[in-house]
């Protein structure tokens, strides 16, 4: 693919509210997506099982990340990399900040 894409700051393509949960797509192409997440204080998304590979890198906040059985607990500045086809989910550990954090998946598939 030769397209270039380019997004300003606080520009997005797609957003999806839910409780506790913002998400907005930055990038979406045939063969991935990244979106930004923010996840209010003690908030967890469902946990999501699709083809596919995903990685996540945490911006602000302490966020748990569940795959399959194992936990992983990331910081800002932690990266994350996990086949999608497990169990997967995330939660914001604080009871007083939002988390925010990016995640770069292959294919396509949430928003």
């Amino acid at each position: 693919m030769s397209k270039t894409i380019f997004m300003k700051a606080g520009e997005y393509l797609d957003e999806k509210k839910m409780q506790g949960k913002l998400f907005h797509n930055v990038v979406k192409t045939k063969t991935l997506e990244a979106n930004i997440t923010y996840l209010l204080p003690g908030t967890k998304t469902q946990k999501y099982t699709h083809k596919g590979e995903e990685i996540h890198y945490l911006i602000e906040g302490e966020v748990e990340f569940k795959v399959g059985d194992e936990r992983f607990l990331l910081q800002a500045g932690d990266t994350l990399y996990h086949s999608s086809n497990k169990p997967h989910r995330s939660k914001n550990l604080s009871k007083s900040k939002s988390a925010k954090y990016i995640t770069v998946s292959t294919p396509p598939t949430f928003m």
